[in-house]
């Protein structure tokens, strides 16, 4: 996967693929790129919350993320939803 990160001035680490955002953390958690529908099931929830300014892209975040199974899901979905045709296929060739 063709994935790096970046540092901006205010401390946050952007996670991105072919310049394309798609994780964003900081001290006040990980905000990650989601599909609407899913956006709106996951702020259903009390851990996840609707990060200002681009929440209503379908970006979500989660403070302290205890279910690391259940991230991993979300951030290989967040990947995906930014990665390239041609990564995507890589991807599940490897699965």
């Amino acid at each position: 996967m063709e994935i790096w990160d970046d540092i901006y001035g205010h401390g946050h680490t952007t996670v991105k693929v072919k310049d394309k955002s798609f994780i964003i953390m900081s001290d006040h958690g990980i905000t990650f790129k989601s599909d609407l529908e899913n956006h709106e099931i996951l702020l259903q929830q009390d851990r996840f919350f609707k990060p200002a300014y681009i929440g209503h892209r379908g970006w979500v975040s989660i403070s302290d993320p205890k279910d690391w199974e259940e991230m991993s899901l979300l951030l290989k979905e967040a990947y995906m939803r930014a990665a390239p045709k041609r990564l995507l296929m890589q991807l599940k060739a490897a699965e």
